[in-house]
């Protein structure tokens, strides 16, 4: 027969065992109420020890869950029932938890029961593994019955998944594709976009976008000859415990073709209306041009998106637009022009405004021509605005202008010379700094402008 201290050791084992457990263990009478738990139990729920001792079970149980457990109770006590039960309880912070529920039923001597044991697994990761992975595959399933996006994953440069849109896009199977070797993906690329993707993918560019999505418009070569613009975007994830590029992409061919015709017949557009003011003053029409390849060398510079810099161009092209309501006389005047005189050309830039203004251009031309002759610290016309209000655009053809307009030949005076005007420019507080740094680097690298009498 054991004695008295063999079975206070065994007790100590066992409570040690039944404290240490790494799942939660909870005891309770017939009516509900806690007899004891674990450690695990405590971490669980976050109420101490004292707290849960004095709950029942119930207390614990999220209130949507409550009619569910109740019957799921009632069936352990009445019938035995010991499938797992699975379901949600509450922290003391209100925290929802999903747990694992296995029962089992201690009977006494006259088989009745005296307490019920549960052991208490947190599954609350797993229940939201699963359901992420019930979206992921809803995505999917919505990606892949889509035909506009293309959709893929692309890891280590080869494509992991990708469905039936991207196939298409390269003229393929998603079969085939998923089987090709990077290098043949890139012989489906336009060779001229190859540096785009060396770019975008090199290591430096990589540490500063980090987890960005990153974005591209490339052309891949279709097999009549033609080319397919895509316009893609990849965002870096975890696929498979390794990194990859979810990867998504649209066609936008029929967009880039619209787009050039817009482009070409706003161009032809510009070009007429330079033309109609050259043939007034045929200084302003080399001007104008002469303007037009500074401001876009500036807004190069400056890193301006290809759009930017093709408004800026063509906006110059016209800046002086105005002056064909001006006597020619005037314009030319080899002297010194009167007070009236001059008041009356400082009105070409709204003049200018007021012809472009209806023409319905895609972008705010008419707004540009019309701020080209203001200063950020509000010295210019003809609405004296200051730095916030006048466009960018305007603040580059602005420097532009003034520093053409110096260095060339004038109908009343010689040109004064490139260090004069980038003095000027410098000195001069209306004039936006950042412009002026960049219009200087295009000067030291090595900026002429083309037909001028006085470079």
């Amino acid at each position: 027969m054991p004695t008295d201290k063999k079975l206070n050791s065994d007790r100590d084992k066992y409570y040690e065992l039944f404290e240490n457990a790494t799942i939660g263990i909870s005891i309770t009478d017939h009516h509900g109420l806690l007899l004891d738990l674990n450690q695990a139990i405590i971490t669980m729920t976050g109420y101490s020890r004292e707290e849960l001792l004095k709950m029942k079970v119930s207390q614990l149980i999220h209130p949507d869950d409550l009619e569910k457990s109740r019957l799921y109770f009632d069936s352990i006590i009445q019938k035995g029932y010991r499938d797992t039960y699975r379901g949600r309880m509450l922290r003391k912070n209100g925290e929802v938890i999903w747990v694992d529920v296995h029962p089992e039923i201690m009977k006494g001597n006259n088989d009745k029961i005296s307490e019920t044991r549960y052991y208490i697994q947190d599954i609350t990761d797993l229940v939201k593994a699963q359901k992420a992975q019930i979206e992921h595959d809803k995505t999917l399933r919505i990606l892949e019955e889509q035909d506009l996006y293309g959709v893929a994953i692309i890891q280590d440069g080869k494509f992991k998944y990708l469905n039936q849109v991207v196939a298409s896009m390269y003229e393929s199977s998603i079969e085939d594709i998923i089987s090709m070797k990077p290098y043949e993906y890139r012989e489906k690329i336009h060779p001229d976009d190859i540096p785009i993707f060396i770019e975008k993918f090199s290591e430096r560019k990589l540490s500063k976008t980090k987890n960005q999505a990153i974005h591209m418009q490339y052309r891949l070569k279709l097999s009549d000859g033609k080319n397919k613009w895509l316009d893609q975007y990849f965002k870096p994830i975890v696929y498979e415990g390794k990194k990859a590029y979810f990867a998504t992409a649209i066609d936008i061919s029929e967009r880039i073709t619209r787009e050039k015709e817009i482009e070409k017949a706003f161009y032809g557009i510009v070009t007429a209306l330079s033309i109609t003011a050259g043939l007034r003053d045929p200084y302003t029409a080399g001007h104008q041009s002469r303007v037009a390849d500074l401001s876009r060398a500036i807004a190069i510079k400056m890193n301006l998106t290809k759009e930017k810099v093709d408004i800026i161009r063509w906006a110059a092209k016209i800046h002086d637009l105005g002056k064909i309501t001006i006597p020619a006389e005037i314009l030319t005047k080899p002297s010194k022009l009167l007070d009236a005189e001059f008041n009356l050309i400082k009105g070409h830039a709204a003049t200018g405004y007021d012809i472009l203004k209806d023409i319905e251009f895609p972008w705010p031309i008419a707004d540009i021509v019309h701020q080209h002759h203001e200063r950020i610290d509000g010295t210019g016309y003809p609405c004296r605005l200051v730095d916030s209000a006048i466009l960018l655009e305007s603040k580059i053809i602005a420097v532009a202008d003034t520093v053409e307009a110096m260095t060339t030949d004038r109908p009343y005076r010689p040109g004064l010379g490139i260090d004069k005007a980038l003095d000027e420019i410098q000195k001069n507080q209306g004039y936006d700094k950042t412009v002026v740094g960049a219009c200087m680097e295009v000067f030291r690298d090595g900026f002429k402008f083309k037909g001028a009498s006085n470079n």
